[in-house]
């Protein structure tokens, strides 16, 4: 477990997020899911949740501005950054598309969200008084984040052209994938889907939260309006399933090893 309250290093994941149209049925599962309350997290926004676990933030919950479209429900995972204006001109640089500008968030901090050269959706954010989530590693928290694509050389040319991380090829028995480090600590994984993937499937990152228990957690999951889209499975670093929420958004529930 690990707290903090002060800003990420540039590069950590810091933040995730989701929008759903429908609020209640998001607090209804994962409240009892994964264990979290929820406190308002911006008073300008009312529909702007934050799922606490002993009074620590760990993840957002948001509805769709009313006058625009209700996008495909997804976690939004955010890396931190000191400056954002200067990620988002040096992320344009390296080939990503602007989602939404910099923008300030009263005076929590200021953030944008880009669309990375495979396509998958990333989001920024740079710390005021928020540093993001203060809780990892613990049941119910964030312990992990990675992004799949197509082409991983392309995924890896830009992330490390974004930030100073350093590269740890982990690849081997028919699995393309490395681990950013950013100092002396892992911060992230970028892979290269398998044949079995398909072609269509899009690039996108994955949020992993940390559980006591990956098959109750799973039970849990399908009696709460989800489904678990991968059965648990052991991996080297501890017992995983990916499900999705009632709003189908995907996320992987995870017992680390210890």
């Amino acid at each position: 477990m690990t707290t903090r309250d002060h800003p990420w290093p540039a590069g950590s994941p810091c933040w995730a997020d989701i929008v759903v149209a429908d609020l209640d049925a998001a607090r209804a599962f994962y409240g009892p899911v994964l264990g979290w309350e929820f406190e308002v997290g911006r008073p300008d926004n009312g529909g702007y949740l934050v799922g606490m676990l002993d009074g620590r933030r760990v993840a957002g919950l948001t509805t769709p501005a009313a006058d625009g479209p209700v996008p495909a429900a997804a976690w939004c995972v955010y890396l931190a950054t000191p400056d954002v204006a200067a990620s988002v001109a040096r992320a344009v640089e390296l080939g990503a598309g602007v989602l939404i500008e910099p923008t300030a968030v009263l005076d929590r901090g200021t953030t944008a969200l880009l669309a990375d050269p495979t396509g998958a959706v990333v989001g920024l954010w740079q710390s005021d008084t928020n540093p993001g989530w203060t809780l990892v590693d613990a049941p119910g928290a964030p312990t992990w984040s990675e992004v799949f694509s197509h082409d991983q050389a392309a995924s890896l040319a830009f992330y490390t052209g974004l930030f100073e991380y350093t590269v740890r090829d982990l690849s081997g028995g028919g699995l393309t994938y490395a681990v950013l480090d950013v100092g002396h600590h892992p911060a992230a994984g970028v892979g290269a889907y398998g044949a079995g993937a398909g072609g269509g499937a899009p690039a996108a990152w994955t949020l992993y939260l940390a559980v006591d228990d990956t098959d109750a957690t799973a039970d849990r999951v399908g009696a709460h309006g989800g489904k678990v889209l991968q059965e648990p499975v052991d991996t080297p670093y501890g017992r995983v399933a990916i499900v999705s929420g009632p709003s189908g958004e995907v996320f992987a529930v995870m017992h680390p090893v210890a």
